[in-house]
């Protein structure tokens, strides 16, 4: 800066300051001051020229500011020299740009740590089209639930939601129908609705997996919370009249008394006072009990399982007492009732788990005598599909013996 010119001095002063300096060193004659006449003469005219120079002196330093973007249009001078700069630094590095053209490109240095990114809530995505193929293919990075309206089904169309971690291989991704409690497990459909789906991979799509014709569109809203279902219905059922129904409805409160026909799944039998009607067999059976939800329970093997049978032996030969059970069935004798009516002999009868096998049971039987036998559990037979066996030591006149018998495997 000259001499004689200071920061804090305005324009004006500056400019003033600047000419007397230029005038020192001959840089612009200066008119009047010299008190000698001609160009030195402080004469009106002469005042009236210096005062413009003076005023182009101050306007070459700059007092007028830039009005235009482009520097340095709308200003001259070192003040709108500079004024331009600002303008134009001003608009390079204004923060907030409208589009991503405009912005200052960053590098990220290689040893910064992650920075982490919040996806938008509620971001939507579209898709229509007229052919098999993608509705949308959309990253699903920060969101964790997706819900799709189908807004146009076409006519035998089927659409497939998927999900992937490659964007190449996918997998159908199974979601709910928030219109129906029952409807669980879906990841296909060919109707108009909502359907409510997790998001489980990087990728999730909607693709037209089967075209018949018509066009197929659908709007989808991912959102970065999980999307439950307020009602979950689980139904086991079958076709048969005598079927189980069982329903978990919520967290309804059934209380003491429940009805059958609708039965839930909990920790409870049913009530019975009378006799109920068999079931077919391989079907789910309910656990009964008695009016006071005491069990009813019954001793030993079912009815259809359990055998009588019965034989008159006279003489010493080997007889058949139980008949063999089949491939894979034993019989275990639960209880022997052996009588010997004869008046003067008492006998031996020895009974055995197979034909000509191990002696299992023996027992001393003496005239005119009936000797009852309950085993602790059961009188186990060692091999399946085989017969029991019953002789005597010594012909008899007649010795009936019976046998209550389970079938197992």
């Amino acid at each position: 800066m000259p001499k004689g010119v200071t920061y804090n001095q305005s324009q004006s002063d500056q400019a003033e300051a600047i000419a007397d300096a230029l005038k020192n060193s001959g840089g612009i004659p200066v008119i009047g001051g010299g008190g000698g006449g001609g160009n030195d003469d402080a004469s009106a005219t002469n005042q009236t020229t210096q005062i413009e120079r003076e005023t182009e002196i101050r306007d070459r330093i700059g007092n007028t500011p830039v009005n235009g973007a482009i520097m340095p249009t709308g200003g001259v001078g070192l003040f709108g020299w500079l004024s331009a700069i600002w303008l134009l630094l001003g608009t390079l590095f204004a923060k907030g740009q409208a589009v991503m053209a405009n912005s200052i490109s960053v590098a990220i240095a290689s040893n910064q740590t992650a920075v982490p990114v919040v996806v938008q809530d509620g971001l939507i995505v579209s898709g229509s089209i007229a052919t098999l193929g993608n509705l949308f293919v959309q990253d699903a990075t920060g969101y964790q639930s997706v819900s799709i309206q189908v807004t146009n089904a076409g006519v035998g169309c089927t659409i497939t939601f998927e999900s992937s971690n490659d964007n190449t291989n996918f997998s159908p991704v199974v979601g709910i129908d928030p219109s129906n409690a029952n409807t669980n497990a879906l990841s296909t459909t060919n109707a108009l609705g909502t359907r409510n789906f997790p998001c489980t991979g990087k990728y999730f799509r909607a693709r037209v997996s089967a075209y018949g014709s018509g066009t197929v569109s659908a709007v989808a809203v991912f959102r970065t919370f999980p999307i439950t279902h307020p009602i979950l219905n689980a139904i086991v059922s079958q076709s048969s009249a005598t079927s189980l129904l069982a329903q978990v409805a919520g967290s309804q409160s059934q209380g003491n008394s429940i009805t059958t026909s609708s039965l839930p799944v909990i920790a409870g039998a049913e009530s019975r006072t009378t006799q109920r009607g068999p079931t077919a067999d391989s079907t789910v059976s309910r656990i009964i009990c008695d009016k006071l939800g005491r069990t009813i329970v019954k001793i030993g093997q079912i009815r259809e399982l359990q055998q009588n049978d019965f034989i008159i032996i006279t003489n010493t030969s080997e007889t058949t007492l139980i008949a063999a059970g089949g491939a894979g069935i034993l019989n275990d004798i639960t209880d022997l009732i052996i009588s010997n009516t004869g008046v003067m002999t008492a006998t031996r009868v020895d009974i055995r788990d197979s034909t000509g096998g191990t002696v299992r049971f023996s027992i001393l039987i003496p005239a005119l005598t009936t000797l009852t036998f309950s085993f602790a559990g059961t009188l186990k037979q060692s091999a399946a599909n085989a017969a029991w066996t019953a002789q005597l030591s010594a012909a008899a006149s007649d010795i009936r013996i019976t046998a209550i018998s389970e079938k197992t495997a």
